[in-house]
């Protein structure tokens, strides 16, 4: 999990301790993308609802021409580019139906242990939508391998990457690869790392997937204690 001149750590919030609990003992509840496109904003701060999810391209406009015919006429008729009320999308809907596995995944970039340390604490932006709990893990490869272990077992596909967070001025186009992982930048607080995982059955439904006991990998605490005992040591 280390790339160039930085660390990448794995960690999990959650909102009631029995959560917490559950995924502690293996017991994955992952839902699927199209959940978070569906999902109502009004309790949730405008953080966990995003009906952008599954976004492939985004155009302003200025480099888009939309027209239409009028209907018994051969004339066409075009929208001004400042008559736009904000920027083009395109999602894929084949993406709502991957499952989905969130986490906490902060790039550290070692500049003093103050600066690493403001890094890695959980903001209250992140604590007050997505819960007081945290695992952390503190071998996160072993994790992300016992995941894809039960994901192949059931012959399921997986991939899991760092989001990208883009630009809400600017055009943006997904490449193949990063499809499922590409988020307007007004998310990028979350630090999200995923994990996309295709079910042969390929239904808009959550999947339980069992990875048994992870207590030996991991960390658990509340927030508020992860980010009181933090400390950081580059010496």
């Amino acid at each position: 999990m280390t790339q160039d001149n930085t660390i990448n750590i794995l960690a999990k919030l959650f909102q009631k301790k029995q959560y917490m609990e559950d995924f502690l003992d293996g017991n994955l509840h992952i839902n699927h993308l199209g959940y978070y496109f569906n999902l109502e904003s009004g309790n949730l701060k405008d953080t966990q609802a995003d009906r952008l999810e599954g976004v492939t391209r985004q155009s302003q406009p200025k480099d888009v021409k939309i027209s239409f015919n009028i209907p018994g006429t051969e004339e066409w008729h075009t929208i001004p580019a400042e008559d736009h009320a904000g920027p083009i999308y395109l999602q894929d809907e084949y993406l709502f139906n991957l499952k989905c596995l969130c986490f906490y995944s902060p790039t550290i970039y070692l500049d003093n242990s103050d600066s690493v340390k403001n890094q890695l604490l959980i903001s209250k932006k992140m604590q007050d939508d997505f819960g007081d709990f945290i695992v952390f893990f503190h071998n996160p490869s072993e994790f992300l391998n016992r995941v894809q272990k039960a994901v192949k077992k059931n012959g399921y596909g997986y991939k899991s990457n760092r989001v990208n967070y883009f630009s809400s001025v600017d055009n943006f186009q997904a490449c193949d690869s990063s499809k499922g992982f590409d988020k307007r930048d007004i998310f990028s607080f979350q630090k999200e790392y995923r994990i996309l995982i295709e079910t042969l059955e390929h239904e808009p439904t959550p999947l339980k997937l069992q990875i048994g006991n992870i207590r030996d990998i991991c960390a658990f605490m509340t927030v508020d204690q992860f980010n009181n005992d933090l400390k950081i040591d580059l010496s």
